[in-house]
């Protein structure tokens, strides 16, 4: 995961792009998702395997950056900070991924890991502000780790 991401500069509003920036947080694989969906298990797991439970935290930890970070350039592009995709879909719990079976668990991770890929291809190439395309394309290349990590783990 990043040390740091990249700074987003030039911001014109825009609300495509805060409409593509909430779908990238809010929607079913979306940061959201996974932010609370790693913190949870990392509590869950942490007693029977300690270093998938700390990996995980860690993972909670970089995507609730993730999200803070992008929930404030929401704003920057003159966004609404709600939880609702461009289709007009609120965030659930429903979206979390919840399991006391850890393979179970990782097999999904990587599913919804693999989404955000897509997700954030598609955004990467339908906005229009370039350093912003350079924090997203650095978001997506930890999520593309993230997936090689998460697979070592679940051949463990």
């Amino acid at each position: 995961m990043s040390e740091r991401y990249p700074i987003v500069t030039d911001i014109v509003p825009s609300q495509t792009t805060a409409g593509i920036l909430k779908n990238l947080l809010f929607g079913q694989d979306g940061i959201l998702t996974a932010h609370l969906s790693y913190m949870y298990q990392s509590w869950l797991i942490a007693p029977q395997d300690k270093v998938v439970g700390d990996y995980l935290s860690k993972l909670a930890d970089n995507d609730g950056e993730i999200l803070n970070a992008l929930g404030n350039i929401v704003v920057a592009f003159g966004g609404d900070p709600n939880f609702m995709t461009t289709n007009g879909r609120s965030w659930t719990v429903q979206h979390l991924l919840l399991n006391k079976d850890k393979d179970v668990f990782l097999r999904n991770a990587i599913r919804m890991e693999e989404n955000s890929i897509r997700n954030l291809d598609y955004a990467i190439s339908n906005v229009e502000n370039a350093s912003l395309k350079t924090l997203l394309t650095s978001i997506k290349e930890d999520k593309e780790k993230i997936v090689t990590d998460l697979t070592s783990l679940q051949n463990n």
